[in-house]
């Protein structure tokens, strides 16, 4: 029997074995249009998981579930994981939380063993293993994970990667952007780090009174009951500067670290990677009293510039190629510089992810008014400049 061979039988009795462990707490949950049926063999982890995904979480249409995940707590089954690793070829590495540079990056190993993968975080040893289609997902961790620190983060980054590669799988495409709900229709902050995404997003909640959507990406969708273009929601961790959240006074404080507590603005608007702090979207939802919307036609996109020292200025944007240079950078593909889980997991999708980005930047200026955003002064006044600016376009053309 080969090395190959006796890896991909024990990997398929770890399955098995998984499968048939004591489940603690079963759910069917809807995340961006997927039916998830989640089986989960310790409480801890499933809190963990209802705290990262619950905001985003739809009710089940009751249909056969597109994912299946059972997640185990099991010091032997995580062993016989390492067990069947040994066996196969050296793992290839790969970073699949879409971040190289901000300490939420999750990096990875992978194996194939015939019709399943193998992956392996290298922070803290947790296991996924799945089949080629990612419909059916085992994730093993040690017994005393569920109360590490990191649990949150970690099995976060896992599973937002299992979400995104399904979706994209079938015909979605990702956008780095957060995303407000204004009269029923779903407004886009779209640009790279530090181009005002989040500032964008708390001003219009806050200040506007939008509804949340989603924090830092979102996955469109074609809605073939309109023609248009369906946004829906993805949990991803909350990120911001506390110089973001002391333009806001009240419970927002105590995001703030001490050290960055009543220090000149000009310090607080550097920028430091201390200085970001994670809000969880439970907080988010005590503190502004709204609930997440989960999808909503896409009805605008706002490209933000924040910055100091510039005059607030709100314009259209219509030039074809301004739109394509503004928006392809956002766009999540092979070609993004700030993913490489292409280097062996996705290689496959690369091809039609191109033409799909391509495809979006040719027409999405003729489907939905594209604005720019400039300056950090009066956000708020140029976001209520925009929802009127929404008001003046007929739904059925943003949704056609």
């Amino acid at each position: 029997m080969s090395a190959l061979t006796s890896a991909e039988e024990l990997l398929g009795d770890v399955e098995d074995t998984a499968a048939r462990a004591r489940c603690e707490v079963a759910a069917a949950w809807n995340v961006a249009g997927l039916e998830l049926d989640v089986r989960c063999g310790d409480q801890a982890l499933f809190e963990a998981l209802h705290a990262y995904l619950g905001s985003h979480t739809d009710r089940p249409t009751g249909g056969r579930p597109d994912v299946e995940m059972t997640f185990v707590a099991d010091d032997a089954l995580a062993g016989r994981l390492e067990e069947a690793a040994v066996r196969l070829a050296d793992p290839a590495p790969a970073m699949i939380s879409y971040c190289s540079t901000e300490k939420g990056r999750l990096p990875v190993e992978h194996w194939r063993a015939g019709e399943t993968v193998l992956l392996r975080t290298v922070k803290t040893p947790t296991w996924l293993l799945a089949d080629a289609a990612y419909t059916r997902l085992t994730f093993v961790v040690g017994e005393g994970y569920p109360a590490a620190p990191t649990v949150h983060k970690d099995l976060a980054l896992l599973i937002l990667h299992v979400l995104q590669r399904t979706l994209e799988v079938r015909g979605q495409l990702q956008v780095h952007a957060s995303a407000v709900v204004v009269d029923g229709r779903a407004v886009l902050f779209s640009g790279p780090k530090r181009s005002g995404k989040t500032t964008c997003f708390l001003d219009a909640i806050v200040r506007t009174g939008a509804t949340p959507l989603s924090v830092d990406k979102v996955h469109l969708a074609e809605d073939p009951a309109t023609g248009g273009l369906r946004v829906f929601g993805i949990p991803t961790r909350l990120r911001v500067l506390a110089g973001t959240l002391q333009k806001y006074p009240g419970s927002w404080d105590t995001f703030i670290p001490e050290e960055y507590q009543g220090v000149d603005e000009e310090r607080l608007w550097r920028g430091e990677s201390d200085s970001k702090v994670t809000v969880p979207l439970t907080s988010l939802r005590a503190i502004t009293g709204a609930d997440f919307e989960i999808s909503a036609p896409l009805g605008m996109i706002v490209l933000p510039d924040v910055a100091r020292g510039r005059d607030p200025l709100l314009r259209e944007v219509t030039d074809p190629a301004e739109v394509a240079a503004l928006m392809r950078p956002n766009l999540y593909t092979p070609d993004n510089p700030e993913e490489d889980w292409w280097s062996g997991i996705g290689e496959h999708l690369a091809a039609d992810l191109r033409a799909r980005a391509e495809a979006f930047l040719t027409g999405v200026g003729s489907r939905v008014p594209i604005l720019r955003l400039e300056g950090a002064e009066r956000i708020d006044h140029l976001l209520q400049d925009a929802w009127r600016r929404l008001a003046a376009v007929p739904a059925a053309v943003s949704d056609s």
